[in-house]
């Protein structure tokens, strides 16, 4: 208990120590720009110490249709290491240990790592590589993997090599290799872990000097492994389901643009067709069955920024394309991203944000999940080193195959970097 209580403690220490610092900040430009990093290595290496805390209120902790409604403390210490910033090469690490206490379910309480590396190589001419990797833990529910009284436990991991080549004036060539996935942790006898191999290769053009157009193709290889349900029951002639999940092959070729079209908006993205392959061995009726799928679909990806004035700025987000849920499902997911942020001045910051998406669950998978977000909140620059935010989050899934559930989320933040 005494444990627990002091952690606690420690997850409001970020809040107090900022309060406190309220008055005695000043003129906050000095303070910004005298900062420096806890350790120099020297004039090209840096390290910095990081403390994130937390409080979250979570109305429906199990994102069911009679959710339970908890108290969340958490507690993230780490390190960022910056090697090379603004040289040829860079690269940064930065690494976090997040422990989570709940107040009223302390059977959930857990602790997740996360390792963030990105690598950039630019010696100014025509050649550009960056490289970058992920593995974060997670324990929360989602749409596709959920249980009624207990969080899904994951891991995800993923890796990127990206290389552009100027070719003219006017046109460069990229290509990329991609390889990512995730691993469940408990309940394995219901969710597939998967792996992901893709490859995608553009070509632009540039027609004025801030826009291009070009061509986009993609090839994706999802490799799904059998659940522990599906190896516990493949001898028992009575049962039916997904034997062997197989694999998803996804094929996308697109128009695709990039850059300013006025001084104030700029976009990215691709619009073309998706053609998804889908192999999977199945026992509808007591005898195994390999079901070939496939579907093809007018695809598309889009982001975009616009700076509506000097203290207002949006950005969307929008996309379709097809995914693999946690137990193999074939998806079709049609989404959309909108938030809007406001500067109240260089130290304070409001935000309002509304999502929507459209999961199409398709074969087998028969049903359609549509997710609605909305939210906003606000950000508070204490110092160079303090920043400090309130966020709230309401989320619903109006869905035909499940039951609906709906989560009201408080999080209140601070964050410490030094």
């Amino acid at each position: 208990m005494k444990s627990k209580v002091s952690f606690k403690f420690l997850a409001l220490l970020p809040f107090i120590g900022g309060a406190m610092a309220l008055p005695m900040l000043g003129d906050l430009s000095t303070v910004l720009e005298t900062s420096s990093p806890l350790i120099e290595f020297s004039d090209n290496a840096w390290a910095f110490a990081t403390f994130e805390s937390k409080c979250v209120y979570n109305s429906n902790i199990y994102a069911s249709s009679h959710g339970s409604s908890d108290v969340m403390f958490g507690v993230t210490p780490g390190v960022q290491i910056e090697i090379g910033k603004e040289r040829m090469n860079r690269l940064t690490i930065v690494a976090k240990e997040n422990f989570n206490f709940h107040t009223k379910h302390s059977e959930l309480n857990s602790h997740l790592t996360s390792v963030n590396v990105n690598y950039v190589y630019d010696p100014l001419s025509r050649f550009q590589l960056t490289a970058n990797g992920d593995f974060y833990e997670l324990a929360q529910n989602d749409n596709t993997a959920r249980e009624d009284g207990d969080l899904v436990k994951r891991f995800y991991f993923d890796a990127a090599v990206d290389a552009s080549y100027r070719l003219t004036e006017k046109s460069v060539i990229d290509l990329g290799l991609r390889f990512s996935g995730a691993q469940f942790e408990n309940f394995r006898y219901y969710y597939n872990d998967y792996r992901n191999y893709s490859v995608p290769i553009s070509w632009y053009y540039a027609i004025t000097d801030k826009f291009s157009l070009g061509f986009y193709y993609s090839y994706t290889y999802t490799e799904l492994d059998k659940s522990g349900r599906d190896r516990q029951n493949a001898s028992n002639p009575a049962w039916q389901g997904i034997v062997d999940p197989g694999y998803a092959q996804i094929h996308y070729g697109a128009l695709s643009f990039r850059g300013s079209i006025a001084s104030k908006l700029s976009l990215r993205g691709s619009i073309g067709v998706g053609y998804q392959d889908r192999s999977y061995v199945a026992r509808p009726t007591g005898t195994n069955r390999t079901v070939h799928w496939n579907n093809t679909s007018l695809n598309f990806s889009l982001s975009a920024d616009y700076q509506v004035s000097s203290k207002i700025r949006t950005t969307l987000t929008a996309g379709r394309r097809f995914d693999v849920g946690a137990q193999a499902q074939n998806i079709t997911n049609t989404f959309a991203d909108l938030t809007a942020y406001y500067s109240l001045n260089p130290y304070w910051q409001v935000y309002a944000r509304g999502g929507y998406s459209n999961q199409h669950f398709n074969n087998n998978f028969n049903g359609t999940d549509r997710l609605i977000t909305l939210g906003g909140g606000v950000l508070h620059i204490v110092n160079k080193y303090v920043t400090a935010g309130l966020n709230y989050r309401y989320f619903r899934n109006a869905s035909s195959r499940i039951e609906d559930y709906g989560i009201h989320q408080i999080e209140l933040m601070a964050a410490v970097k030094y």
